[in-house]
Protein backbone atom coordinates (compact mmCIF):
# COMPACT_ATOMS: atom_id res chain seq x y z
CA UNK A 1 0.00 0.00 0.00
CA UNK A 2 3.01 2.41 1.12
CA UNK A 3 4.75 1.91 -2.72
CA UNK A 4 1.46 2.39 -4.46
CA UNK A 5 0.95 5.87 -2.52
CA UNK A 6 4.61 6.93 -3.36
CA UNK A 7 3.25 6.45 -7.22
CA UNK A 8 -0.07 8.02 -6.95
CA UNK A 9 1.65 10.71 -4.77
CA UNK A 10 4.76 11.59 -7.51
CA UNK A 11 1.79 11.48 -10.35
CA UNK A 12 -0.07 14.00 -8.39
CA UNK A 13 2.56 16.53 -8.13
CA UNK A 14 2.67 16.54 -11.92
CA UNK A 15 -0.65 16.78 -11.93
CA UNK A 16 -2.21 20.74 -12.61
CA UNK A 17 -4.91 20.20 -9.46
CA UNK A 18 -2.12 21.68 -6.97
CA UNK A 19 -4.46 24.78 -6.58
CA UNK A 20 -2.92 28.13 -4.93
CA UNK A 21 -0.20 25.77 -3.68
CA UNK A 22 1.45 25.04 -7.36
CA UNK A 23 4.25 27.07 -6.72
CA UNK A 24 5.21 25.57 -3.60
CA UNK A 25 4.87 22.41 -4.90
CA UNK A 26 4.97 22.26 -8.66
CA UNK A 27 4.70 19.58 -11.56
CA UNK A 28 7.92 17.47 -11.04
CA UNK A 29 8.67 14.20 -12.29
CA UNK A 30 8.31 11.30 -9.74
CA UNK A 31 11.86 10.41 -10.13
CA UNK A 32 13.10 13.67 -9.53
CA UNK A 33 11.07 14.45 -6.72
CA UNK A 34 11.66 11.29 -4.51
CA UNK A 35 15.36 10.02 -5.90
CA UNK A 36 17.81 9.81 -3.34
CA UNK A 37 20.76 12.65 -3.19
CA UNK A 38 23.87 12.13 -4.92
CA UNK A 39 27.06 11.33 -2.61
CA UNK A 40 29.57 13.72 -2.68
CA UNK A 41 33.06 12.38 -2.98
CA UNK A 42 35.57 12.22 0.08
CA UNK A 43 37.82 13.60 -2.50
CA UNK A 44 36.02 16.66 -1.84
CA UNK A 45 36.76 17.18 1.74
CA UNK A 46 39.64 19.92 2.82
CA UNK A 47 40.68 19.70 6.41
CA UNK A 48 41.28 22.57 8.65
CA UNK A 49 43.57 22.07 11.31
CA UNK A 50 41.47 24.12 14.80
CA UNK A 51 38.08 24.03 16.01
CA UNK A 52 35.60 25.42 14.51
CA UNK A 53 34.94 27.69 17.36
CA UNK A 54 38.00 29.51 16.46
CA UNK A 55 36.92 30.41 13.14
CA UNK A 56 34.56 33.11 11.07
CA UNK A 57 33.45 31.06 7.96
CA UNK A 58 31.45 33.20 4.98
CA UNK A 59 30.93 32.00 1.72
CA UNK A 60 30.01 33.27 -1.24
CA UNK A 61 27.45 33.43 -3.93
CA UNK A 62 30.11 31.73 -6.25
CA UNK A 63 30.93 28.91 -3.14
CA UNK A 64 34.21 30.56 -2.12
CA UNK A 65 34.65 30.00 1.32
CA UNK A 66 36.71 32.14 3.10
CA UNK A 67 37.87 31.27 7.05
CA UNK A 68 39.16 33.82 9.16
CA UNK A 69 41.10 32.85 12.13
CA UNK A 70 39.90 34.58 15.30
CA UNK A 71 43.11 33.95 16.86
CA UNK A 72 45.95 35.27 14.84
CA UNK A 73 43.38 36.86 12.26
CA UNK A 74 44.77 35.23 9.47
CA UNK A 75 42.29 34.11 6.64
CA UNK A 76 42.49 31.71 4.10
CA UNK A 77 40.11 30.90 1.01
CA UNK A 78 38.37 27.81 -0.50
CA UNK A 79 37.50 27.40 -3.74
CA UNK A 80 34.38 25.99 -4.27
CA UNK A 81 34.78 22.56 -5.55
CA UNK A 82 35.52 21.79 -1.97
CA UNK A 83 31.73 20.83 -0.39
CA UNK A 84 32.79 19.45 2.68
CA UNK A 85 35.26 21.36 5.79
CA UNK A 86 36.54 18.97 8.30
CA UNK A 87 37.42 20.83 11.64
CA UNK A 88 39.00 19.07 14.38
CA UNK A 89 35.30 19.04 16.67
CA UNK A 90 33.07 19.45 13.54
CA UNK A 91 32.27 19.18 10.07
CA UNK A 92 30.74 21.59 7.86
CA UNK A 93 29.18 20.59 4.45
CA UNK A 94 27.75 22.61 1.36
CA UNK A 95 26.30 20.49 -0.03
CA UNK A 96 22.50 21.15 -0.18
CA UNK A 97 21.09 19.57 -3.09
CA UNK A 98 22.91 16.17 -1.56
CA UNK A 99 22.05 14.26 1.35
CA UNK A 100 22.83 16.74 3.79
CA UNK A 101 20.68 18.92 2.63
CA UNK A 102 17.83 16.56 2.77
CA UNK A 103 18.75 15.68 6.70
CA UNK A 104 18.63 19.33 7.12
CA UNK A 105 15.29 20.06 5.70
CA UNK A 106 13.68 17.09 6.62
CA UNK A 107 14.64 18.37 10.20
CA UNK A 108 12.97 21.52 9.85
CA UNK A 109 9.83 20.24 8.67
CA UNK A 110 9.50 17.06 11.18
CA UNK A 111 10.39 19.56 13.52
CA UNK A 112 10.21 22.76 13.46
CA UNK A 113 14.17 23.17 14.46
CA UNK A 114 17.35 23.09 12.69
CA UNK A 115 19.04 20.04 13.43
CA UNK A 116 20.84 19.11 16.61
CA UNK A 117 24.61 19.08 15.37
CA UNK A 118 24.93 14.86 16.16
CA UNK A 119 21.76 14.32 15.08
CA UNK A 120 22.33 15.51 11.90
CA UNK A 121 25.66 13.53 11.52
CA UNK A 122 24.47 10.15 12.24
CA UNK A 123 21.23 10.58 10.30
CA UNK A 124 23.70 11.70 7.61
CA UNK A 125 25.79 8.52 7.85
CA UNK A 126 22.27 6.67 7.85
CA UNK A 127 21.37 7.87 4.57
CA UNK A 128 25.00 7.39 3.58
CA UNK A 129 24.96 3.38 4.51
CA UNK A 130 21.55 3.29 1.95
CA UNK A 131 18.81 4.57 3.98
CA UNK A 132 16.29 6.14 1.86
CA UNK A 133 14.47 9.61 2.36
CA UNK A 134 10.99 7.92 2.76
CA UNK A 135 12.36 5.57 5.61
CA UNK A 136 13.76 8.52 7.24
CA UNK A 137 10.79 10.63 6.71
CA UNK A 138 9.01 7.74 8.43
CA UNK A 139 11.51 7.47 11.65
CA UNK A 140 10.63 10.72 12.41
CA UNK A 141 7.19 10.69 12.00
CA UNK A 142 7.32 7.73 14.41
CA UNK A 143 9.89 9.42 17.00
CA UNK A 144 8.07 11.13 20.40
CA UNK A 145 9.65 14.33 19.47
CA UNK A 146 7.54 14.45 16.12
CA UNK A 147 4.20 13.63 17.69
CA UNK A 148 4.99 15.95 20.67
CA UNK A 149 5.19 19.20 18.04
CA UNK A 150 2.11 17.84 15.87
CA UNK A 151 0.30 15.97 18.14
CA UNK A 152 -2.98 14.47 17.57
CA UNK A 153 -4.61 16.50 15.08
CA UNK A 154 -7.26 15.10 12.25
CA UNK A 155 -6.15 15.74 8.24
CA UNK A 156 -6.89 19.40 8.07
CA UNK A 157 -5.01 20.27 10.94
CA UNK A 158 -2.39 18.23 10.33
CA UNK A 159 -1.88 19.95 7.15
CA UNK A 160 -2.07 23.16 8.49
CA UNK A 161 0.75 22.64 10.46
CA UNK A 162 2.68 21.19 8.10
CA UNK A 163 2.23 24.88 6.09
CA UNK A 164 3.23 26.57 9.28
CA UNK A 165 6.22 24.44 10.20
CA UNK A 166 7.62 23.72 7.09
CA UNK A 167 6.55 26.49 4.71
CA UNK A 168 6.48 29.05 7.72
CA UNK A 169 3.10 30.16 6.31
CA UNK A 170 -0.74 29.43 6.01
CA UNK A 171 -2.11 27.43 3.73
CA UNK A 172 -3.87 28.48 0.77
CA UNK A 173 -7.31 27.72 0.18
CA UNK A 174 -6.06 25.94 -2.92
CA UNK A 175 -3.60 24.10 -1.24
CA UNK A 176 -6.06 22.21 1.55
CA UNK A 177 -8.37 21.27 -1.51
CA UNK A 178 -5.35 19.84 -3.12
CA UNK A 179 -4.15 18.32 -0.11
CA UNK A 180 -6.91 17.20 1.88
CA UNK A 181 -9.00 14.35 -0.54
CA UNK A 182 -5.41 12.59 -0.53
CA UNK A 183 -4.54 12.29 2.93
CA UNK A 184 -8.49 11.16 3.79
CA UNK A 185 -7.88 8.30 0.57
CA UNK A 186 -4.89 7.28 2.14
CA UNK A 187 -1.66 8.58 1.18
CA UNK A 188 0.58 8.44 4.43
CA UNK A 189 1.23 11.57 6.75
CA UNK A 190 5.40 11.08 6.67
CA UNK A 191 5.05 10.72 2.66
CA UNK A 192 3.39 14.34 2.48
CA UNK A 193 5.90 15.34 5.23
CA UNK A 194 8.49 14.48 3.02
CA UNK A 195 7.27 15.58 0.07
CA UNK A 196 6.87 19.38 1.88
CA UNK A 197 10.80 18.71 3.06
CA UNK A 198 11.92 18.25 -0.81
CA UNK A 199 9.54 21.46 -2.53
CA UNK A 200 11.08 23.68 -4.26
CA UNK A 201 9.62 26.10 -1.97
CA UNK A 202 11.19 24.76 1.33
CA UNK A 203 14.27 23.91 -0.62
CA UNK A 204 15.07 28.02 -1.83
CA UNK A 205 14.19 28.65 1.85
CA UNK A 206 16.88 26.25 3.69
CA UNK A 207 19.21 27.42 0.80
CA UNK A 208 19.31 30.91 2.82
CA UNK A 209 19.77 29.39 6.19
CA UNK A 210 22.77 26.82 4.96
CA UNK A 211 24.60 29.41 2.65
CA UNK A 212 27.39 29.26 5.09
CA UNK A 213 26.88 25.51 5.13
CA UNK A 214 25.38 22.48 7.47
CA UNK A 215 27.10 21.69 10.52
CA UNK A 216 27.03 18.33 11.82
CA UNK A 217 29.29 16.07 14.09
CA UNK A 218 30.05 13.36 12.54
CA UNK A 219 29.99 9.74 13.44
CA UNK A 220 33.46 8.35 14.13
CA UNK A 221 33.14 5.81 10.81
CA UNK A 222 32.55 9.37 8.63
CA UNK A 223 35.77 10.39 10.07
CA UNK A 224 39.29 10.69 8.38
CA UNK A 225 40.74 10.93 11.44
CA UNK A 226 40.56 10.83 14.85
CA UNK A 227 39.53 13.49 17.66
CA UNK A 228 41.59 14.42 19.92
CA UNK A 229 40.21 16.10 23.20
CA UNK A 230 41.40 18.75 25.04
CA UNK A 231 41.21 16.43 28.22
CA UNK A 232 44.22 13.83 28.78
CA UNK A 233 41.97 11.70 31.19
CA UNK A 234 39.31 10.97 28.41
CA UNK A 235 42.05 10.65 25.12
CA UNK A 236 43.68 7.90 28.08
CA UNK A 237 40.66 6.70 29.44
CA UNK A 238 37.83 6.02 26.57
CA UNK A 239 39.94 4.42 23.78
CA UNK A 240 37.72 1.74 23.93
CA UNK A 241 40.76 -0.99 23.30
CA UNK A 242 41.87 -4.02 25.22
CA UNK A 243 45.66 -4.31 26.47
CA UNK A 244 47.99 -3.61 24.08
CA UNK A 245 51.12 -5.88 23.09
CA UNK A 246 53.78 -4.02 23.42
CA UNK A 247 56.41 -2.34 20.99
CA UNK A 248 60.21 -3.67 21.79
CA UNK A 249 62.45 -0.99 21.11
CA UNK A 250 65.21 -3.26 20.75
CA UNK A 251 65.80 -7.18 21.79
CA UNK A 252 68.73 -6.58 24.12
CA UNK A 253 66.84 -4.29 26.14
CA UNK A 254 69.29 -1.28 26.12
CA UNK A 255 66.40 0.94 25.45
CA UNK A 256 63.44 -0.04 27.18
CA UNK A 257 59.18 1.51 27.06
CA UNK A 258 58.11 1.33 30.93
CA UNK A 259 55.51 4.20 31.72
CA UNK A 260 56.43 6.73 29.21
CA UNK A 261 53.74 5.77 26.36
CA UNK A 262 50.53 6.90 25.02
CA UNK A 263 48.10 6.45 22.56
CA UNK A 264 46.37 8.93 19.86
CA UNK A 265 46.10 9.40 15.62
CA UNK A 266 49.14 11.20 15.67
CA UNK A 267 49.67 9.73 12.19
CA UNK A 268 46.38 11.10 11.56
CA UNK A 269 44.76 8.50 9.36
CA UNK A 270 42.22 7.23 11.17
CA UNK A 271 44.00 4.63 13.67
CA UNK A 272 45.42 5.15 17.20
CA UNK A 273 49.56 4.54 16.99
CA UNK A 274 51.97 4.61 19.58
CA UNK A 275 54.08 7.29 21.32
CA UNK A 276 57.11 6.64 23.60
CA UNK A 277 59.88 8.16 25.77
CA UNK A 278 62.71 5.45 26.22
CA UNK A 279 64.47 4.73 29.46
CA UNK A 280 67.87 3.43 28.88
CA UNK A 281 68.89 1.49 31.89
CA UNK A 282 72.50 1.32 33.13
CA UNK A 283 74.96 -2.01 31.21
CA UNK A 284 74.98 -3.82 34.89
CA UNK A 285 70.98 -3.76 35.07
CA UNK A 286 71.29 -1.45 38.27
CA UNK A 287 69.04 1.89 38.77
CA UNK A 288 68.25 4.47 37.91
CA UNK A 289 68.93 5.61 34.31
CA UNK A 290 71.11 8.20 34.30
CA UNK A 291 71.34 8.97 30.94
CA UNK A 292 68.74 10.25 28.66
CA UNK A 293 66.60 8.06 26.50
CA UNK A 294 64.74 8.93 23.11
CA UNK A 295 61.04 9.27 21.39
CA UNK A 296 59.80 6.99 19.11
CA UNK A 297 56.51 6.90 17.00
CA UNK A 298 55.02 3.40 16.18
CA UNK A 299 52.17 2.47 14.15
CA UNK A 300 50.57 -0.78 13.37
CA UNK A 301 50.93 -2.43 9.78
CA UNK A 302 48.49 -5.03 7.95
CA UNK A 303 49.45 -7.52 9.85
CA UNK A 304 48.84 -5.37 13.29
CA UNK A 305 52.27 -5.33 14.20
CA UNK A 306 53.92 -2.12 15.80
CA UNK A 307 56.80 -0.44 13.07
CA UNK A 308 58.73 2.44 13.89
CA UNK A 309 57.89 5.36 11.92
CA UNK A 310 59.50 8.08 13.96
CA UNK A 311 61.22 9.30 11.18
CA UNK A 312 58.11 10.40 9.53
CA UNK A 313 56.61 12.76 12.48
CA UNK A 314 60.17 13.44 13.94
CA UNK A 315 63.72 15.18 13.69
CA UNK A 316 64.97 16.08 17.46
CA UNK A 317 64.25 12.20 19.28
CA UNK A 318 65.51 13.94 22.31
CA UNK A 319 63.26 12.42 25.46
CA UNK A 320 64.12 12.63 29.29
CA UNK A 321 66.20 10.45 31.57
CA UNK A 322 63.30 8.83 33.44
CA UNK A 323 59.63 9.85 31.47
CA UNK A 324 56.99 8.94 34.28
CA UNK A 325 53.67 9.74 32.47
CA UNK A 326 52.76 11.00 28.88
CA UNK A 327 49.83 13.28 28.18
CA UNK A 328 48.05 13.88 25.36
CA UNK A 329 46.15 16.97 24.38
CA UNK A 330 45.41 19.67 21.94
CA UNK A 331 47.75 22.52 23.23
CA UNK A 332 47.73 24.82 19.73
CA UNK A 333 44.62 24.40 18.84
CA UNK A 334 45.17 22.72 15.25
CA UNK A 335 42.91 19.11 16.03
CA UNK A 336 46.05 16.90 15.99
CA UNK A 337 46.94 15.42 19.24
CA UNK A 338 49.85 16.82 21.64
CA UNK A 339 52.51 15.28 24.07
CA UNK A 340 53.33 16.52 26.99
CA UNK A 341 55.62 14.31 28.56
CA UNK A 342 56.13 14.10 32.82
CA UNK A 343 59.74 13.58 33.35
CA UNK A 344 61.65 12.83 36.58
CA UNK A 345 65.70 13.00 36.15
CA UNK A 346 67.75 11.83 37.97
CA UNK A 347 66.04 9.11 40.88
CA UNK A 348 68.48 9.59 43.29
CA UNK A 349 68.69 12.19 46.51
CA UNK A 350 68.40 15.08 46.49
CA UNK A 351 65.88 14.97 43.35
CA UNK A 352 67.37 17.45 41.34
CA UNK A 353 64.55 16.82 38.20
CA UNK A 354 64.63 17.55 34.73
CA UNK A 355 62.90 19.65 32.52
CA UNK A 356 59.82 18.98 31.00
CA UNK A 357 58.74 18.17 27.52
CA UNK A 358 56.05 18.84 24.90
CA UNK A 359 55.99 17.71 20.76
CA UNK A 360 53.62 20.22 19.38
CA UNK A 361 52.29 19.18 16.18
CA UNK A 362 52.90 21.25 13.30
CA UNK A 363 50.43 20.21 10.16
CA UNK A 364 51.97 18.58 7.25
CA UNK A 365 55.13 18.27 9.04
CA UNK A 366 54.96 16.79 11.87
CA UNK A 367 56.40 17.40 15.38
CA UNK A 368 58.56 19.95 16.85
CA UNK A 369 60.50 18.47 20.05
CA UNK A 370 60.63 21.72 22.35
CA UNK A 371 62.53 22.06 25.81
CA UNK A 372 59.83 23.79 28.28
CA UNK A 373 61.47 26.52 30.65
CA UNK A 374 59.66 23.99 33.70
CA UNK A 375 61.65 21.40 35.97
CA UNK A 376 60.94 19.09 38.87
CA UNK A 377 60.76 15.66 39.86
CA UNK A 378 57.75 15.43 38.59
CA UNK A 379 55.85 11.90 38.36
CA UNK A 380 52.19 13.14 37.31
CA UNK A 381 50.33 15.22 35.31
CA UNK A 382 46.87 16.00 33.12
CA UNK A 383 45.79 18.19 30.54
CA UNK A 384 42.29 19.61 30.00
CA UNK A 385 40.79 23.34 29.46
CA UNK A 386 40.41 24.26 33.61
CA UNK A 387 39.50 27.78 33.28
CA UNK A 388 37.26 27.72 30.15
CA UNK A 389 39.36 29.73 27.79
CA UNK A 390 39.36 27.13 25.08
CA UNK A 391 43.24 26.48 25.28
CA UNK A 392 44.43 23.22 27.09
CA UNK A 393 45.84 23.57 30.66
CA UNK A 394 48.62 21.04 32.49
CA UNK A 395 48.63 20.28 36.10
CA UNK A 396 52.16 18.88 37.46
CA UNK A 397 52.61 16.86 40.21
CA UNK A 398 56.46 17.55 41.04
CA UNK A 399 57.94 16.84 44.44
CA UNK A 400 60.47 20.21 44.72
CA UNK A 401 58.65 22.27 41.66
CA UNK A 402 60.29 25.20 41.19
CA UNK A 403 62.02 25.23 44.06
CA UNK A 404 59.83 23.46 46.18
CA UNK A 405 57.09 26.14 46.19
CA UNK A 406 54.22 23.22 46.21
CA UNK A 407 53.85 19.54 44.92
CA UNK A 408 50.96 20.60 42.39
CA UNK A 409 50.78 23.45 40.29
CA UNK A 410 49.46 24.40 37.22
CA UNK A 411 50.61 25.35 33.19
CA UNK A 412 48.45 27.21 31.70
CA UNK A 413 47.94 26.84 28.01
CA UNK A 414 48.29 30.14 25.45
CA UNK A 415 46.71 27.55 22.70
CA UNK A 416 49.81 28.05 20.79
CA UNK A 417 51.67 25.69 23.09
CA UNK A 418 53.08 28.19 25.51
CA UNK A 419 52.37 27.82 28.74
CA UNK A 420 52.82 30.28 32.24
CA UNK A 421 53.07 29.06 35.66
CA UNK A 422 50.07 29.41 38.46
CA UNK A 423 50.55 28.19 41.69
CA UNK A 424 47.21 29.41 43.05
CA UNK A 425 44.95 27.73 41.41
CA UNK A 426 45.25 25.01 44.17
CA UNK A 427 44.89 25.77 47.49
CA UNK A 428 48.81 25.38 49.50
CA UNK A 429 47.20 25.06 52.68
CA UNK A 430 45.78 21.64 51.48
CA UNK A 431 48.85 20.52 49.47
CA UNK A 432 51.93 21.57 51.92
CA UNK A 433 54.76 19.55 50.57
CA UNK A 434 54.89 16.62 52.94
CA UNK A 435 55.45 13.46 50.99
CA UNK A 436 55.09 14.07 46.89
CA UNK A 437 52.07 13.86 44.47
CA UNK A 438 52.52 11.02 42.23
CA UNK A 439 49.57 10.58 40.61
CA UNK A 440 47.59 13.47 39.29
CA UNK A 441 44.22 13.66 36.68
CA UNK A 442 41.65 16.60 35.88
CA UNK A 443 38.64 14.21 35.57
CA UNK A 444 35.57 15.64 33.73
CA UNK A 445 31.93 15.89 34.75
CA UNK A 446 29.01 14.49 32.46
CA UNK A 447 29.16 17.56 31.08
CA UNK A 448 33.00 18.05 29.94
CA UNK A 449 32.71 21.47 31.51
CA UNK A 450 34.34 21.30 34.99
CA UNK A 451 36.97 18.81 35.93
CA UNK A 452 37.77 17.16 39.43
CA UNK A 453 41.16 17.25 40.79
CA UNK A 454 42.10 14.05 41.70
CA UNK A 455 45.70 13.53 43.50
CA UNK A 456 47.65 10.36 45.43
CA UNK A 457 51.23 10.12 46.68
CA UNK A 458 52.00 7.98 49.45
CA UNK A 459 49.49 7.75 51.79
CA UNK A 460 50.21 7.48 55.70
CA UNK A 461 51.71 4.40 56.78
CA UNK A 462 54.05 2.70 59.48
CA UNK A 463 57.60 1.36 58.55
CA UNK A 464 58.58 -2.33 59.40
CA UNK A 465 61.33 -0.19 61.85
CA UNK A 466 58.39 1.24 63.26
CA UNK A 467 58.87 4.64 61.88
CA UNK A 468 56.14 7.30 60.34
CA UNK A 469 56.25 6.78 55.87
CA UNK A 470 53.98 8.53 53.67
CA UNK A 471 51.59 11.30 54.40
CA UNK A 472 49.86 12.34 51.58
CA UNK A 473 45.93 11.38 51.77
CA UNK A 474 44.24 10.69 48.65
CA UNK A 475 41.81 12.96 47.73
CA UNK A 476 39.08 14.36 44.65
CA UNK A 477 38.31 18.11 45.27
CA UNK A 478 35.78 19.74 42.74
CA UNK A 479 36.41 23.26 41.06
CA UNK A 480 34.88 26.05 41.40
CA UNK A 481 33.48 27.99 38.53
CA UNK A 482 36.75 29.73 37.55
CA UNK A 483 38.42 26.19 37.48
CA UNK A 484 39.94 26.66 40.45
CA UNK A 485 41.10 24.06 43.61
CA UNK A 486 40.74 26.14 46.29
CA UNK A 487 37.43 26.25 48.12
CA UNK A 488 35.62 23.15 46.08
CA UNK A 489 33.82 20.24 48.12
CA UNK A 490 36.73 17.59 48.91
CA UNK A 491 36.63 13.67 49.23
CA UNK A 492 39.19 11.96 51.16
CA UNK A 493 39.12 8.32 49.51
CA UNK A 494 39.84 5.56 52.30
CA UNK A 495 43.41 4.37 52.56
CA UNK A 496 44.24 0.38 51.75
CA UNK A 497 47.01 -1.08 54.16
CA UNK A 498 49.79 -2.64 52.26
CA UNK A 499 49.45 -0.86 49.02
CA UNK A 500 49.71 2.56 50.15
CA UNK A 501 51.35 4.59 46.37
CA UNK A 502 48.47 5.60 44.43
CA UNK A 503 49.63 4.90 40.48
CA UNK A 504 46.56 5.82 38.49
CA UNK A 505 42.49 5.79 39.07
CA UNK A 506 39.53 5.33 36.46
CA UNK A 507 36.34 7.00 38.05
CA UNK A 508 33.09 6.08 36.20
CA UNK A 509 29.61 7.54 37.73
CA UNK A 510 29.87 7.54 42.07
CA UNK A 511 32.68 4.45 41.58
CA UNK A 512 36.53 4.86 41.73
CA UNK A 513 38.89 2.49 40.69
CA UNK A 514 42.79 3.24 42.01
CA UNK A 515 45.85 1.21 40.94
CA UNK A 516 48.00 0.77 43.33
CA UNK A 517 51.07 -0.17 44.85
CA UNK A 518 52.99 -1.73 47.75
CA UNK A 519 54.76 0.80 50.07
CA UNK A 520 56.87 -1.53 52.09
CA UNK A 521 58.90 -3.15 49.84
CA UNK A 522 58.23 -0.26 47.73
CA UNK A 523 56.72 -1.40 44.31
CA UNK A 524 56.57 -4.95 45.58
CA UNK A 525 53.18 -5.74 43.95
CA UNK A 526 49.96 -4.06 42.73
CA UNK A 527 46.67 -4.01 43.55
CA UNK A 528 43.60 -2.37 42.25
CA UNK A 529 40.84 -0.36 44.96
CA UNK A 530 36.89 0.18 44.10
CA UNK A 531 35.47 2.99 45.82
CA UNK A 532 31.98 3.89 46.03
CA UNK A 533 31.72 7.59 46.55
CA UNK A 534 27.62 7.72 47.49
CA UNK A 535 28.36 5.33 50.93
CA UNK A 536 32.39 5.61 50.99
CA UNK A 537 32.66 1.99 50.65
CA UNK A 538 36.41 0.33 49.60
CA UNK A 539 37.03 -3.03 48.42
CA UNK A 540 39.93 -4.77 46.43
CA UNK A 541 38.93 -6.84 43.02
CA UNK A 542 42.50 -7.42 42.61
CA UNK A 543 45.98 -7.75 44.30
CA UNK A 544 49.34 -8.69 43.11
CA UNK A 545 52.46 -9.74 45.70
CA UNK A 546 56.16 -10.00 44.13
CA UNK A 547 57.26 -10.41 40.66
CA UNK A 548 54.96 -11.21 37.31
CA UNK A 549 56.58 -13.75 35.14
CA UNK A 550 58.97 -13.38 32.54
CA UNK A 551 60.92 -10.26 31.18
CA UNK A 552 59.33 -7.85 29.19
CA UNK A 553 61.25 -4.93 30.48
CA UNK A 554 64.75 -4.14 31.63
CA UNK A 555 63.90 -4.58 35.42
CA UNK A 556 61.94 -7.80 36.82
CA UNK A 557 58.50 -5.68 37.31
CA UNK A 558 56.37 -5.96 40.41
CA UNK A 559 53.64 -3.45 39.13
CA UNK A 560 52.21 -1.53 36.40
CA UNK A 561 51.45 1.79 35.83
CA UNK A 562 48.55 2.30 33.48
CA UNK A 563 44.82 0.26 33.39
CA UNK A 564 41.69 1.41 31.61
CA UNK A 565 38.09 0.28 31.00
CA UNK A 566 37.19 -2.41 27.88
CA UNK A 567 34.49 -3.93 27.83
CA UNK A 568 32.68 -3.79 32.01
CA UNK A 569 36.78 -4.64 33.01
CA UNK A 570 39.53 -3.04 34.73
CA UNK A 571 42.66 -4.12 32.09
CA UNK A 572 46.11 -3.12 32.53
CA UNK A 573 46.96 -1.18 29.56
CA UNK A 574 49.99 -3.11 28.82
CA UNK A 575 48.93 -7.28 27.77
CA UNK A 576 52.00 -8.44 29.11
CA UNK A 577 51.00 -8.02 33.08
CA UNK A 578 47.43 -9.85 31.69
CA UNK A 579 45.37 -8.51 34.41
CA UNK A 580 41.71 -8.28 33.99
CA UNK A 581 38.84 -7.78 36.66
CA UNK A 582 35.06 -7.04 36.33
CA UNK A 583 34.32 -3.63 37.30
Amino acid sequence: MHKKWVTVMALLLSAAGCGGDQAAIPAAAPTRLLAQATQVSPADTAVVHGYIGNYTLTRSAAGVVTLLNNIDRSSESIGPSVQTLQFADEFVSFDGAGLPGQVYRLYQAAFNRRPDLGGQGYWLHQMRAGMSLQSLATSFYSSPEFQATYGAVNDLQFITLIYNNVLHRAPDAGGLAYWLPHLKNGMRRDDLLMTFSESPENVGNAAAATQNGIRYIPLQADRRVLPVQKSSYLNAKTMGIPALTMPVVDPAFVQTIQAGYALADFFQDGALSMVAFTELPPADGSWPPKDVGTVHFYRKDSAGAWVDDTARLLRDTTGCILPRKLVISDFNNDGIPDVFASCSGLDVAPYPGENYRVLLSEPGKGYKNVLLPFSGYAHGASAADVDGDGNADVVVAAMGAQGGKTPLYFLMGDGKGGFAVDYDRVDRPEFQYKTAFWTVELIPDAIGKQFKLFAGGTEPYITPAGTAGGGTPTVLIAADNTGRYVSGAKTILPPVKGFETVMDVILQDQTVYVLRVMSEPFYGGTAIQKVDLASASSSLIYSHVGWYPGRYLAYPAQWFPWMVPFDGHIESLNGYFAVRVPM
